[in-house]
């Protein structure tokens, strides 16, 4: 028999089970590598989710990988590419990007974040999810080289573990960016050049090893937007939300210099924190080109963005925040690199 610890979706809620479903535990080396091979193999879906991913531990692999994909299997991985980090190998995003260009079963997404961290294979096969999960990520130490201890259960797919597990690795997947030809080369770029600042660095001071922070945003900008003065039409737009996607509004027009900004310089795909009076009330994603419209419930703000909700939290950053966001105007560019991954830690909490 095996225990195990079962924390579902909500992470406030435990409890604790005996099953009688077969459990074994692998430490890094071939037989890892060989169980993970085998069930790649025999599975009609597979859901892979580790911190980082780098070529010497991705080629053990691979050519699974793509034996299932020619047979048009499902494969969803999500990837940490922390620009923090930055352990991930762009090679191995640029070969993903490849293998997903070639087969259409094969998704892949990524966080750009240091609070990623997860190491979980799902095996999806007739009514039996198999999982793995433990301390290995897809690298050449994870699956050979470090001491590492990874669990292997059997269950029923109907067993509430095994539900809850996978419908943790769909919301993360769900939250998680696309990966692009874009993001894989800023994320190529950034690497290198943090490397050459690196290089400098050693050779102007041999016992420096601490490495260089580095944040990339990727060509995504970040934007306060009051929703009005003192957040009193945040309940507004509050209403407009379903399904998880809502509007920003603001009353200023296009021939304003705040009009112009939200028309001209916000982009599809920046990201929106919607602050007042010390509150952060949500961030979103826009997914619209602006447009003037009058909607009633959000009179006299009828110039609008379509955007994607992320996270609504009403919280009340820290001090040193509140000074970046609490400008007097209506919509401000975020430039503050703290601030930015501030932002991101609510979005990953």
């Amino acid at each position: 028999m095996c225990w195990y610890y079962q924390t579902f979706i909500f992470p406030q809620f435990h409890k604790y089970y005996m099953s009688d479903k077969p459990c074994e535990f692998f430490q890094a080396g071939q037989n890892l590598i060989d169980e993970i091979n085998d069930l790649l193999i025999r599975a009609n879906e597979t859901n892979i989710a580790v911190a980082f991913v780098k070529k010497d531990g991705f080629e053990k692999i691979r050519d699974s990988l793509e034996e299932v994909l020619k047979q048009k299997r499902v494969v969803k991985i999500i990837i940490g590419a922390s620009t923090d980090f930055m352990i991930t190998d762009s090679d191995v995003l640029k070969e993903l990007l490849q293998l997903k260009r070639k087969y259409r079963t094969l998704s892949v997404k990524f966080y750009n974040s240091v609070r990623f961290h997860p190491k979980l294979f799902i095996f999806k096969m007739n009514g039996e999810t198999n999982i793995i999960i433990g301390s290995s990520n897809l690298t050449g130490g994870g699956t050979k080289n470090n001491i590492e201890a990874n669990v292997l259960l059997k269950n029923s797919s109907e067993d509430v573990f095994a539900r809850s597990v996978v419908g943790s690795f769909n919301i993360w997947f769900d939250g998680g960016e696309k990966l692009t030809a874009k993001i894989v080369h800023y994320y190529e770029k950034s690497k290198g050049e943090r490397e050459k600042l690196n290089n400098k660095i050693k050779k102007k001071s041999p016992i420096s090893e601490t490495p260089i922070p580095a944040r990339l945003r990727m060509e995504i900008n970040y934007w306060k937007v009051a929703p009005g003065p003192r957040g009193w039409q945040w309940p507004l737009w509050c209403q407009e939300i379903i399904n998880g996607k809502g509007k920003i509004a603001i009353g200023w027009g296009k021939g304003t210099k705040q009009g112009k900004i939200f028309y001209d310089e916000m982009k599809k795909g920046d990201i929106v924190v919607a602050y007042s009076r010390g509150i952060v009330f949500g961030i979103a994603k826009i997914i619209s080109d602006a447009y003037s419209k009058r909607v009633k419930s959000l009179e006299p703000f009828h110039n609008l963005r379509d955007v994607e909700w992320i996270k609504l939290v009403e919280k009340r950053p820290p001090e040193k925040y509140i000074k970046i966001l609490g400008t007097y105007d209506t919509v401000h560019l975020i430039e503050d690199e703290d601030t930015i991954y501030y932002i991101n830690s609510l979005i990953n909490i």
